[in-house]
């Protein structure tokens, strides 16, 4: 994460920004991810933590 102080550990948070992927997307050449943090908001930790949407 680019532009943003990176928050605690153990810190839930929702980012909003650009994401700049090296290869195509959902491909291992899409590593490292890089995200230009354009806001970062501490979140609570959810209840369930594998829910699916």
């Amino acid at each position: 994460m680019r532009g943003a102080q990176a928050p605690p550990a153990d810190t839930w948070v929702t980012v909003t920004g650009t994401w700049h992927p090296e290869g195509e997307p959902g491909s291992a050449a899409a590593r490292p991810p890089v995200v230009d943090a354009g806001s970062v908001r501490r979140v609570p930790q959810p209840d369930d933590l594998y829910e699916k949407r």
